[in-house]
């Protein structure tokens, strides 16, 4: 391992030791947690528009916040989005609105979310701890470098009003610190047009031949790029002559051929993917595919929001308590509850209130409850 790459993992994981210790205090204390965080947002935000309408200075419990704010779905955002966008400043959130970010889901239409400060933060206070319990589990994933796909390949304009649309890299969602850090570790092509997405993230992941780790939304997508490193096999290696060894182009060659993939990455630890759900057949068409690697559940992660991360080994994803404020309607009732008085085998839509400006939006996921790692929800 180079002495650069050595110092970006300590300065990566360095960074998320405060967030990670903080999660570790947390999972015993789930309510007291999501209070205080309602708290915050609400008194963050009461002096914006949306605040203002739904009157956040008065509400003081969460039994008052589900009474005063319905839930939100994108449909009803769009007013407010579109007054962002006009370049209205306090209109969801007293954190300025830096660009919106793309979110298909699983409607057709793109959604453009906001995205500011305060939503990046949560982000990593729910990202942090897994990242670090991984490397902390797997010491050796360390050795090498890894590969990390957060944007999807969306043709979107290039801005929505004054605002601009999507991120130039996946680096940008970092601060600068973890974007330094990032160059060194990640596997990427860089920015690339949505055409040529998969081709360039094909060749790059074929040229590293240091990969340890690879972190996907769904297995979909990874299996997807191992089809068009078949097909595309004799172009994509005339692109990477000059690029990697003699010797690695011809086991390249060899490999694609024979659709050995277990050969390209013999040091390929862990792929985190979603595996429930729709994702559970693909999870195990990709685990075939790398039988060496072991496949970690990643947990109920959006554009919109982190809901779960897997942070104890054996157990399922649970809930990012530290992320966003969370409360859950009941599927055979319909009743709104609040995170800590779900029930082990019952099912929940997951609804999100996040520092970026949704408030009891329903993200139109579904988990069943499978236990509890302390006072946090298990949950698939």
């Amino acid at each position: 391992m180079s002495v650069m790459r050595a110092i970006a993992y300590a300065a990566m994981l360095g960074s998320m030791q405060r967030d990670a210790k903080a999660s570790d205090t947390a999972k015993d204390e789930l309510e007291r947690v999501q209070r205080q965080q309602l708290a915050h947002l609400l008194a963050r935000n009461a002096g914006t528009a949306f605040g203002r309408s739904h009157g956040f200075d008065q509400i003081k419990t969460f039994e008052e916040f589900q009474q005063a704010v319905p839930l939100t779905d994108y449909d009803a955002l769009v007013p407010w989005i579109d007054r962002i966008a006009a370049g209205e400043a306090d209109v969801l959130t007293a954190d300025r609105v830096t660009r919106f970010v793309p979110s298909s889901g699983s409607a057709a239409a793109t959604k453009l979310i906001p995205y500011n400060e305060e939503l990046r933060k949560e982000m990593h206070r729910a990202l942090a701890p897994w990242v670090a319990s991984a490397y902390r589990a797997r010491p050796s994933l360390k050795r090498g470098r890894a590969y990390c796909s957060i944007s999807p390949p969306t043709e979107v304009q290039d801005a929505h009003g004054v605002i601009p649309v999507g991120f130039a890299d996946d680096e940008e969602y970092l601060g600068r610190l973890g974007r330094w850090a990032y160059r060194r570790i990640f596997v990427s092509p860089g920015k690339v047009p949505a055409d040529e997405f998969h081709r360039a993230h094909a060749a790059a992941l074929l040229a590293a031949d240091d990969l340890r780790l690879i972190s996907v939304w769904s297995p979909t997508y990874l299996l997807s790029l191992f089809e068009q490193m078949r097909c595309d096999a004799d172009a994509i290696l005339a692109e990477l002559e000059g690029v990697v060894s003699n010797r690695r182009l011809a086991l390249l060659r060899r490999c694609l051929s024979a659709g050995d993939f277990a050969e390209v990455w013999p040091d390929l630890e862990l792929i985190s993917c979603w595996t429930d759900g729709p994702s559970a057949a693909p999870a195990r068409w990709l685990s075939d595919a790398l039988p060496q690697t072991a496949l970690q559940p990643k947990g109920l992660m959006a554009t919109e929001a982190v809901v779960s991360v897997p942070l104890a080994e054996g157990s399922d994803p649970v809930l990012a308590c530290r992320s966003h404020v969370f409360d859950c309607i009941e599927k055979d009732t319909g009743r709104a509850l609040l995170p800590w008085e779900v029930q082990v085998g019952n099912r929940y839509g997951v609804v999100v209130t996040t520092g970026g400006g949704l408030y009891r939006y329903p993200l139109g996921d579904e988990v069943e409850i499978t236990g509890f790692y302390h006072s946090l929800p298990a949950m698939r």
